[in-house]
């Protein structure tokens, strides 16, 4: 389990990681052009380094302060309408920043704090919504394609067993039945012959997590997790119970999931 969990990790920073590549690509772009009088004031290695702190500082801005609504917003809040209701306050936080980045490098002629800051609040908010917002929607999407391409391709291990009316489906969860195997797909279940423990052995390295000696699911289809009664509810309406040594694995891995 323990491996399964370091697994969720990671393909939970894929999003992170793409918006880095994209944040990083966008500094490069920007020190090339020059743009606000940059070109014309500094050289490219200056010019380089000062787009890539102007753009970054913001972007982590965001991260932290995603991380801290996320922690005392309400548990049905999704992360879609957290997203949405801090950009402006990044665009607050992220121009207050890049002002003071700005006068300490001599780029514009103001003298005061006061006299550039609020001028550049309304580039932020434009900057906010039309740039960060679907950078991050982007990122969140092609994260979860890299996934369920994952999920998908673990039918290949099955494929040979099941029938041809299901062989290309989703998976969707596996349940333990004796020494039978009831694969659950979106397009329909079916009972083979195999052992739990070998499923969940070729399952290593899959997005998924066992809840119960005798289920595992895969993460895509996670659509409701209720503490009382300890279950999880998937997309197609199956209730898969969550035993009492698995909770917390299980709280952890669903947690990363946007289920609103």
């Amino acid at each position: 389990m323990v491996s399964k969990i370091r697994l969720f990790k990671k393909t939970k920073s894929r999003a992170l990681l793409l918006e880095l590549l994209f944040v990083i690509l966008l500094s490069i772009a920007l020190g090339h052009a020059g743009p606000y009088g940059t070109y014309e004031k500094f050289d490219l290695g200056f010019r380089m380094a000062f787009w890539v702190v102007v753009i970054t500082l913001p972007w982590s801005i965001s991260k932290g302060l995603f991380i801290l609504a996320k922690h005392f917003a309400p548990e049905n809040l999704s992360d879609s309408y957290i997203t949405v209701m801090l950009m402006p306050l990044l665009a607050l936080l992220g121009s207050a920043a890049v002002s003071l980045i700005n006068l300490k490098v001599g780029l514009y002629q103001a003298q005061s704090f006061m006299q550039v800051w609020p001028a550049s609040i309304l580039v932020w908010l434009a900057f906010a919504f039309l740039i960060v917002l679907p950078m991050t929607y982007i990122a969140r999407a092609l994260a979860t394609e890299q996934r369920k391409a994952g999920v998908t391709s673990m039918m290949e291990f099955f494929h040979h067993k099941l029938p041809d009316s299901i062989k290309d489906n989703q998976l969707i969860a596996l349940n333990a039945q004796d020494h039978y195997l009831r694969v659950i797909t979106d397009g329909g279940s079916a009972l083979i012959l195999m052992k739990f423990e070998d499923a969940l052995a070729a399952l290593n390295g899959y997005p998924g997590i066992q809840t119960h000696r005798s289920w595992w699911l895969s993460y895509s289809q996670l659509k409701e997790f209720e503490r009382v009664p300890s279950n999880v509810t998937l997309l197609d309406g199956t209730v898969v119970p969550i035993s009492r040594r698995k909770r917390k694995d299980v709280e952890l891995f669903v947690a990363g999931f946007d289920l609103g």
